[in-house]
């Protein structure tokens, strides 16, 4: 600010004026660098014998041009979170400014890229500027002009708890806007905006598996309100997971056998035994320990190595058979553990000494996963190998420390225990171990592979209690303005704010019912459009998936009522993308309530009823009008209007 006036005020000579027409001209000027300018213009005359002057002030306020890009506060950033952090848990806060003024320094942050539907934005301050005081979170802005814009890197690792989780990644990830929205969208993803220089969190929307994906790749995108030239920039965010304890050991055989001599002398290496940890670093490594050692410490086993050697002369023992029980436990905290078998005969068997064996050394059986407790799986049997009768006992080794599955030991028939251990989105596949005992004593072993097939259990789910939005007046065909992203139940909602500005309209939603148990259910939003007769626009999309696959999850959605001229469509059908098939006038129809429905090819079919309310905003697109022309007289000296 330069408080000069007069020539003094003409920083930088940007002024210039006509001496004889009195035009003032000025050079190109940087709000940024001067916001106002004092002038002090004088004219004067040719008089004689003295000229006369006069002399007024002129001030010159500079206006603000969206020209300045957002500037992210770091080139990039880095940071970490655990696998077994919930979904909102906070990964990292980014923050970026703009120096241009009012909604050109409003700022929309967004994810940019293919790793964006696993996290989400969230602003942990309330916004100030141009929105109600009421929000407490944005969830969706949208700028339909083209918007300035960065980017930067964001670097998240991921780290193994002591549950496993599962990440269900939608099949067919859609590309939703250019920088001026969001780019590649995804279910698992809510974007948002706030006011320039509040700061933005980014959170986790769904569980993460360091197993599964180890780190991941974005970029957030800081855009500003300007409205035809609006500018945005993009910071990198790399997201890497860091291991927790969530996987147990895993024997690599069920039983370890071995046939040693009688003689073997104490110390000697008899079997090593083998277990597998999918989780990283400490998590990952296992100690060995003997369960219900027989015959007082007749082996020991190296807990480091899993190799089992005798502790004392093997001599006397010459035929007999030994199993043992191996624990096999990480190093995690908590630590996870799991059970195996090793049998050791000692001595030179028989030739052709009777054995006990199953039919098949392994079964495969297919089985759904909402199979009750008591549903038959498969019947295994097992007999001896010299054709002898005798009654066989059989129970379950390994893979069931869940107690998912139970054997009737006189019959081999495998039952449904506990169904709670039966989803298809967390596992697709368990093994079982199955011993067969008879007097000798015999055993026998095969594998049990159950294959779980998926039921239509998960019904479409929003993602997030509350959806926010704005959209500018006169937006383009096909402009995408807001995505409705839901993961596996569909969930009442209803609006409780609205506002309209100056430069856009805005709506807020919130879940008014949680209930998951009705199959139809009902979702209330309303929505604001343009009337611009020149324009139609697109301005909503709802995206249904489940945590099923193949048909199950499939979802299709009509406009079944309320939509009066055919006023609009929802192209292509699987796509949930309502946009406007007329051009819509304020003047002949302000208000629409559409009724949606989104339906699973699943068997059952699960569905879902959405309400969607639209109110078409006004436009200044009917210019005044006067009465007809009409005569009128009035007497002379007749007073027609007073003070």
């Amino acid at each position: 600010m330069d408080e000069d006036k007069g020539y003094g005020g003409n920083v930088g000579n940007r002024f210039s004026l006509d001496p004889h027409t009195g035009e003032l001209k000025s050079r190109p000027l940087d709000r940024e660098s001067l916001t106002r300018y004092w002038l002090l213009v004088m004219a004067q005359d040719r008089g004689s014998p003295a000229p006369l002057r006069a002399s007024c002030n002129i001030s010159v306020l500079v206006e603000d041009q969206n020209d300045n890009d957002p500037v992210f506060a770091q080139p990039r950033y880095s940071a970490s979170v655990a696998e077994d952090a919930p979904p909102g848990t906070a990964v990292l806060t980014v923050h970026a400014t703009d120096a241009d003024l009012g909604p050109n320094a409003r700022l929309v942050y967004s994810l940019a890229n293919e790793s964006d539907w696993m996290f989400q934005e969230l602003y942990h301050e309330p916004p100030q500027v141009g929105l109600p005081s009421s929000f407490t979170e944005i969830k969706y802005w949208y700028n339909l002009s083209q918007p300035q814009h960065k980017l930067r890197d964001v670097f998240l690792r991921l780290s193994g708890g002591n549950r496993r989780y599962s990440v269900c990644v939608p099949n067919n990830p859609t590309r939703i806007g250019a920088p001026l929205t969001l780019s590649q969208p995804n279910p698992l993803v809510r974007k948002g905006v706030t006011p320039g220089g509040l700061r933005h969190r980014t959170r986790c929307s769904r569980p993460l598996d360091h197993e599964r994906q180890s780190s991941y790749s974005f970029q957030v995108v800081a855009m500003d309100g300007g409205r035809y030239d609006a500018r945005s920039q993009r910071v990198p965010v790399q997201v890497m997971v860091t291991d927790v304890n969530d996987n147990k050991p895993v024997f690599t055989k069920f039983p370890f056998t071995a046939r040693v001599p009688a003689y073997t002398q104490p110390g000697h290496t008899l079997v090593r035994v083998t277990a597998e940890d999918a989780d990283e670093g400490t998590n990952s490594e296992v100690v060995f320990s003997l369960v219900n050692e027989p015959l007082g410490g007749k082996f020991r086993i190296n807990p480091n190595t899993g190799a089992i050697s005798a502790a004392s002369s093997l001599t006397p023992e010459s035929g007999r058979l030994f199993r043992l029980q191996v624990l096999a436990r990480d190093k995690g905290n908590p630590p996870q553990s799991s059970t195996g078998l090793v049998e050791v005969r000692v001595g030179e068997g028989l030739e052709g000494a009777t054995q006990l064996r199953f039919q098949n050394n392994s079964y495969h059986v297919d089985i759904l996963e909402n199979s009750p407790p008591g549903t038959e799986v498969i019947q295994v049997s097992a007999v001896r190998t010299d054709g002898r009768r005798q009654r066989i006992s059989y129970s379950l080794g390994s893979d069931n420390e869940d107690s998912i599955f139970d054997v009737d030991p006189g019959s081999g028939m495998i039952q449904v225990r506990d169904s709670r251990g039966l989803d298809y989105e967390q596992s697709r596949e368990l093994r079982l171990a199955v011993v067969a005992e008879t007097e000798g004593p015999l055993f026998g072993y095969c594998e049990v592979v159950v294959h779980l097939q998926d039921y239509n259990d998960n019904p479409p789910h929003f993602t997030q209690p509350q959806y926010s939005a704005a959209v500018w007046e006169g937006n383009n065909k096909g402009t995408f303005v807001m995505q409705l992203c839901d993961l596996q139940v569909f969930l009442l909602i209803d609006i409780i704010n609205t506002n309209v500005s100056e430069n856009c309209k805005m709506l807020t939603a919130k879940i008014f019912s949680y209930s998951l148990s009705s199959l139809l259910m009902k979702i209330g939003l309303y929505w604001f459009c343009s009337d611009n007769p020149i324009n139609k626009c697109s301005f909503l999309q709802v995206t249904a998936t489940d945590a099923d696959e193949t048909s199950n999850s499939r979802v299709l959605y009509h406009i079944v009522d309320g939509n009066h001229d055919n006023a609009f469509v929802i192209e292509p059908p699987f796509s949930g993308l309502v946009k406007t098939n007329i051009v819509l006038d304020r003047e002949i129809r302000d208000t629409y309530k559409l009724t949606v429905i989104a339906t699973d090819e699943g068997v059952p079919q699960l569905t879902g009823t959405s309400t969607l309310r639209i109110s078409i905003v006004d436009v200044n697109d009917n210019p005044p009008t006067f009465p007809p022309h009409s005569v009128i007289s009035v007497s002379e000296g007749h007073v027609c209007l007073s003070p």
